[in-house]
């Protein structure tokens, strides 16, 4: 897992992350093991709040976003480790992108 806790860090992330997310046009998201969620590109975004990296997405519980703390990149999963609100949970949060209707994650 490669760590998000400089500013040069974040950027590099921040940018690779996005690079990710455009280049593939549907999404798996899996949090904790649950159930796996298709996402289309547009429902992803990755940014910088406040000196932090931030995940957001939309799932079937409506809008979410995390913390990013470190990324893993795998060239078939995307791997977070995270945190929700106020730290409550940090969940894994995995990634992969569909290719017609197989999942590579």
């Amino acid at each position: 897992m490669q760590r998000v806790n400089t500013p040069e860090r974040l950027e590099a992330a921040r940018v690779t992350i996005d690079d990710l997310f455009q280049a593939h046009i549907e999404w798996f998201l899996t949090i904790d093991g649950g159930q796996p969620q298709a996402l289309k590109q547009r429902e992803l975004e990755i940014f910088v709040a406040h000196g932090r990296l931030l995940l957001g997405c939309w799932t079937e519980k409506g809008t979410r976003s995390w913390k990013i703390f470190s990324w893993e990149w795998t060239g078939e999963k995307l791997t977070f480790e995270a945190s929700g609100k106020m730290g409550a949970d940090r969940p894994v949060i995995e990634r992969g992108p569909v290719e017609g209707r197989r999942v590579l994650a």
